[in-house]
């Protein structure tokens, strides 16, 4: 693993811990918060946007209060192991799932702010099937139905008229380069994967994924409002450190600017030139890319709690668990900054 730093923007907002620390309480320090973040997908897109982009005329000199130090790790394994050994103070953006299961595990971790409106996944499937119908007494591919982003896909296909387990049946199939390549190979029809495996596999030069040929994809079919979102997690010993709880809210401010700031279309044009820099991919891709996660606003541009979705994942992961649960109001760092519950 690698690690740089970088500048964060910052302005007040979020959390319960923080509440009556003025931002003042940094002045004349630029104390350092080290990220965790796993390779170089696009979903770490936010922590890209370097400091001087969210630098105002008012107040220039927000982008001084404190530095951060970014830790690339291979895989989430890694980072929640890092996270939790306070070896990292903060893992963002962390899947939603490892990060509510660590929690009930009784990890000393809290659950920050949310980042998605939707999921960016794509309904994939063999190019002779041309819709969700087509997917009847076929067979998709599934990383795991424990976690929430698959119960919501399984969800939405239950929407469109197809029953789990009645009209169709399930693979174990984890990750989505393989889901790609287990619909190349037939060993499954279908599959939700995430957009941007779609955009940066399925292109000309890689073997064995054809976009023309091997695949259909059902965008229309794959879009759910209501998907539970990403979320910055942060170690519970170094945020409820009295000297630290102002940079919480700074940082989780931080965060918020730097998707309003991707979400400006005045920006696109360096977002997309973000993308190619740090996740490598060309500029077909980073402007498809770009299409999904902003223009379709994957994105939540507040970077608010789904409070009561949340509370529900953990109260279902915590009815599945061996461990004894912990309260769920844990985890939501501001009650007053969570978007109502549809």
């Amino acid at each position: 693993m690698s690690v740089w730093s970088t500048n964060l923007g910052v302005l007040a907002l979020l959390s319960g811990l923080v509440l009556g620390y003025p931002t003042s309480s940094l002045a004349g320090s630029a104390p350092d918060i080290r990220i965790g973040m796993v390779g170089d997908l696009a979903i770490n897109w936010p922590l890209y946007v370097p400091a001087r982009e969210l630098m105002t005329k008012d107040n220039p000199t927000d982008a001084q209060s404190f530095t951060t130090k970014l830790v690339r790790f291979e895989s989430a394994d890694e980072a929640m192991a890092a996270l939790s050994e306070g070896a990292i103070d903060v893992w963002a953006p962390a899947l939603t799932e490892r990060a509510v299961e660590a929690y009930i595990r009784g990890e000393p971790i809290v659950i920050g702010a949310g980042l998605m409106n939707k999921a960016p996944y794509r309904l994939v499937t063999r190019s002779e099937i041309r819709t969700v119908e087509g997917l009847r007494s076929r067979t998709i591919g599934v990383t795991s139905l424990s976690w929430a982003q698959e119960r919501q896909m399984l969800k939405g296909l239950e929407e469109t008229g197809l029953k789990y387990r009645v009209d169709y049946s399930t693979k174990s199939v984890h990750g989505s380069y393989r889901k790609l390549m287990s619909i190349s190979n037939k060993r499954i029809d279908g599959a939700y994967v995430a957009a941007e495996y779609v955009r940066y596999f399925v292109k000309p030069g890689l073997p064995g994924l054809r976009m023309e040929g091997d695949f259909q994809i059902l965008d229309k079919d794959a879009s759910f409002p209501d998907f539970p979102f990403t979320v910055a997690a942060y170690n519970w010993d170094w945020a409820t450190e009295s000297s630290n709880k102002a940079i919480v809210r700074l940082f989780t401010k931080g965060l918020s600017k730097r998707i309003e700031w991707l979400h400006n279309l005045e920006n696109r044009t360096r977002a997309i030139h973000l993308l190619i820099k740090n996740v490598g991919v060309d500029r077909s891709v980073a402007e498809a890319i770009y299409h999904d996660y902003i223009e379709m606003n994957t994105f939540a541009r507040d970077s608010r709690l789904y409070c009561n979705m949340i509370i529900d994942l953990v109260q279902s992961a915590a009815y599945r668990s061996k461990y004894p649960a912990r309260p769920a109001n844990d985890i939501v760092l501001s009650n007053r900054n969570c978007i109502p519950y549809k």
